[in-house]
């Protein structure tokens, strides 16, 4: 017998659905003559459909075979139970595919929206490295290690389990949300979902447990209090948000990009500035309107301000006097469907002896400064009242150990049982509650290595990206390069004195200066060495991170998130800097070097200059104006050769160019200049040594001139920069 999925209760057919069903198949023309064997497949017995065989007429079998299995008769529970996808995968596997597919369609558009995305790359690439995260939360049916077909197996199953359950699509499209390669793809699936599948509930069945007149007693005016201040978030929102449209869209894009990275793959597809306050307005919650209030105080929006002030005191208020009653069973914010980011608290007392703010103030407490990343979504109640909130799965570390640093006071609070993702971080019946036995227990492992995973994935998926857009360049970089030489020895072979052109060395000189200097996220391992190598430990970060123009909230990000740690905190600070969106060219070298000497680390910023601004940079800027000069490059390399900055090979190599034809002149200034740039990188003593050498020449006494200037300028610039 195949194994099938379990079909969840109340996607069950029951009696009432027998005509419906019957009227699909024979719509998209089922045969009615194979019933007996897609009777086997749904589940019945041999005898079973022989007995239906011999009692009704052909055209009636199959109304009798499917009323059976709407039954349950024989082993039809073994086979998933009488559902649209049990009979859909009954068909296909009788080879009637095209009545199959024409159900699937019209019965699981949640299966056709998946479809959309199957080839992704994206989506395919990390499924085998997240079999356990799709196996806990109910994807797969076991766990498929990696193969040469791992991740297509895997897809198969999502696919298989989102036909059984339709609102897996959206828990698989919270999975995808994990990772910023793929949270584009699981924001249309969303709404896709939204659209065609399924109105937005106001709290998931699974989530809400129905509240008898014996568990609390609700009046009047209080259920009048919640739905108050839901209108007044409502109308606090669209006011603030009509307010702030005077906003640069450009200047909202920066400062939300620099400020909140996380808000990065939603701004992407924010083209208006009314996008991007729909999307501020989205991020925002029934007791969290910070965001919206950030971007009013930074745009100085006082009418936006005194709105979202006056809101926030009416919901203190609301938090206030308002009884945990109220707020039971109602959908206080979005949150995600993952097990892995929930957060389930259990505590003691009646609901009805609790107000909102109680609730709140429990979180506080539980999760210190990361509780602006946990939001409660729902609260209900049993014997006492549990409080369901949603986090990110890659903050579960970090969650973990502030729970346990606050246990204490939550134990006093009257905490019953607080189980983060799939691990139990507290039970009043458990004996042992110490952290070394937290830390062992199985779910805690499980969630702390998929919260590592994830991580991992995005980090590789981070460092492929920039390693792609890296050799993007270096292809764009290299094909100006050919096509400016192309252009440059066209005009070299009309003129055997090579007479370059204004705009042909301008564009020339730009090509090869272009990239002096400049770093980006590439270089951080690079730029973290040099920290270290020369102690510089960031102690006053802020400070560093302010010269560089990071946003005041991203540096208090990093505080909260990794206080303590001056090293990370640091690095933070850095990557901040060099994923901001501001023009490439201000990121360079000079300017790092000046944030360190912003902070009084004059020697650390000497050190780094002296190793990353070195003289044999300096040539690139005159190469086309030296190309263009000397007229004497055998006289020019003798001298070189005869100073130690050349050796014989390179001079012997030099005047062979001369037994070429009409372009040997060319040739040994392209082989001259190739041989010195060599030399100043491994002794910058060479550069003032050929700068000099040009000087005895009038065709390029002046160049020697300015490279010795520079010289000088790179020998004392520590001084003065």
């Amino acid at each position: 017998m195949a194994s099938r999925l379990r079909t969840r209760t109340q996607d069950l057919l029951g009696h009432d659905k027998l005509g419906e069903v019957d009227e699909l198949l024979r719509k998209f023309n089922y045969d009615d003559t194979t019933f007996f064997e897609l009777g086997l497949q749904l589940g019945l017995q041999y005898a079973t459909l022989n007995k239906i065989k011999a009692e009704h007429s052909i055209s009636n079998c199959l109304i009798e075979c499917l009323n059976a299995w709407i039954e349950q008769v024989d082993d039809v529970k073994k086979y998933g139970g009488p559902s649209y996808y049990t009979l859909i995968v009954a068909l296909r596997i009788i080879k009637q595919n095209r009545v199959a597919d024409a159900i699937d369609e019209e019965k699981h558009p949640a299966c056709a929206i998946l479809a959309c995305y199957k080839d992704e790359k994206f989506i395919l690439n990390p499924l085998p490295q997240l079999a356990v995260l799709l196996y806990k939360e109910d994807l797969i049916r076991a766990r498929i290690l990696p193969n040469a077909d791992g991740a297509l197996s895997l897809l198969r199953e999502v696919q298989q389990s989102i036909c059984a359950n339709h609102r897996n699509l959206m828990k698989f499209a919270d999975v995808l949300k994990l990772m910023p390669a793929t949270q584009k793809i699981a924001r249309e699936i969303k709404e896709s979902y939204l659209e065609k599948v399924h109105s937005n509930e106001i709290v998931d069945e699974a989530e809400v447990t129905e509240i008898t007149d014996s568990d609390i007693s609700i009046q009047g005016q209080e259920l009048d209090a919640f739905n108050a201040i839901r209108t007044k978030f409502a109308s606090t929102v669209y006011d603030a948000t009509e307010a702030m449209v005077s906003i640069s869209e450009r200047d909202l894009r920066t400062y939300l990009c620099r400020g909140y990275p996380h808000l990065a793959s939603k701004l992407e597809k924010c083209t208006t500035i009314d996008d991007l306050l729909n999307m501020l307005a989205n991020e925002c919650s029934l007791t969290d309107v910070s965001l919206l209030e950030a971007v009013a105080d930074r745009f100085k929006i006082s009418p936006a301000t005194e709105l979202i002030q006056e809101y926030k005191e009416a919901v203190d208020d609301f938090c206030e006097k308002t009884p945990l009653t109220e707020c039971l069973n109602k959908k206080i914010s979005s949150g995600s469907m993952l097990e892995s980011e929930k957060i389930v608290i259990h505590v003691r007392g009646l609901a009805s002896e609790h107000r909102f703010k109680d609730v709140k103030e429990l979180t506080e407490h539980a999760f210190g400064k990361l509780n602006s990343q946990v939001k409660i979504t729902v609260i209900v109640v049993k014997k006492s009242f549990t409080v369901t909130c949603s986090f990110p799965l890659i903050l579960s570390e970090s969650l973990i150990a502030s729970v346990l640093q606050n246990l204490e006071t939550l134990k006093a609070k009257g905490l019953e049982q607080l189980t983060i993702g799939y691990g139990i971080v507290y039970d009043v019946d458990e004996k042992e509650c110490d952290e070394a036995a937290v830390y062992a227990r199985k779910g805690i492992v499980e969630q702390l290595l998929l919260s590592r995973t994830v991580q991992l994935i995005n980090c590789c998926q981070e460092k492929k990206a920039i390693i792609a857009e890296a050799e993007k360049k270096k292809v764009e970089y290299q094909e100006e390069k050919e096509m400016l030489s192309k252009n440059l020895i066209s005009c070299q072979q009309s003129d055997s004195e090579v007479s370059i052109s204004a705009d042909i060395a301008t564009i020339v000189y730009a090509a090869m200066t272009r990239h002096k200097h400049i770093i980006n996220i590439e270089f951080v391992s690079d730029i973290t060495h040099m920290f270290r190598k020369y102690q510089f430990y960031g102690h006053q970060y802020p400070k560093f991170g302010i010269y560089l123009n990071i946003p005041k909230e991203r540096l208090d990000f990093i505080e909260r998130n990794f206080k303590g740690d001056l090293a990370r905190c640091l690095i933070e600070c850095l990557m901040a800097w060099l994923r901001s969106p501001d023009d490439p060219s201000t990121k360079s070298w000079e300017t790092l070097i000046l944030a360190i000497r912003h902070v009084d680390e004059k020697e650390v910023a000497d050190n780094i200059y002296n190793e990353k601004c070195k003289p044999c940079e300096v040539l690139p800027e005159y190469y086309v104006k030296l190309f263009g000069s000397i007229e004497e490059p055998f006289e020019l390399a003798d001298i070189l050769c005869s100073k130690g900055v050349l050796d014989e090979t390179s001079l012997t190599k030099i005047k062979k160019a001369t037994k070429e034809e009409k372009t040997a002149l060319l040739k040994a200034r392209e082989l001259l200049l190739q041989v010195i740039q060599k030399s100043i990188c491994r002794r910058k003593e060479n550069l003032k040594i050929f700068a000099e050498a040009l000087q005895k020449f009038s065709s390029t006494a002046q160049l020697g001139d300015e490279i010795l200037e520079k010289c000088s300028f790179i020998n004392f610039v520590h001084s003065s920069i």
